[in-house]
């Protein structure tokens, strides 16, 4: 049987963590997508990454003028969105994108369990007809 380049890429690089990441990739992605174009008028008027806090509409905080977010003149970002404001809509979109991110995960527990417990009753079936 002659392997394929692909076949070697999925079974040099497949991980547990890779696998558990990718289910949800689509998720991840398009709740970023939709966290940006929220911020998006407010980085068309500002000139450059900060913005000052009374320019900003209520309840919008700028992440990057915490001092706890920022060293050295470099901005870093506390989320995997990568979002420079914080605000009620930011932390709504992101609960949404969890829980449909938690359901997606939660859906292949099912499968997972059942495969599981099949094996281990065929096991048990050998087990009983060995003795």
């Amino acid at each position: 049987m002659a392997v394929t380049k692909d076949m070697k890429i999925i079974s040099k690089d497949f991980s547990l963590r890779w696998w558990w990441y990718g289910l949800v990739e689509d998720l991840h992605l398009a709740c970023e997508k939709e966290l940006h174009d929220l911020e998006e008028p407010i980085r068309r008027n500002v000139h450059g990454l900060i913005a000052p806090n009374n320019d900003l509409p209520h309840g919008w905080i700028c992440r990057t003028k915490d001092p706890l977010l920022r060293e050295d003149n470099n901005i870093f970002f506390c989320d995997q969105y990568k979002c420079l404001y914080d605000s009620p809509q930011h932390r709504g979109i992101r609960s949404r994108y969890n829980g449909k991110i938690f359901q997606r995960r939660f859906s292949f527990f099912q499968p997972i369990i059942l495969t599981l417990s099949g094996l281990l009753g065929a096991i048990s079936l050998v087990m009983q007809c060995i003795k």
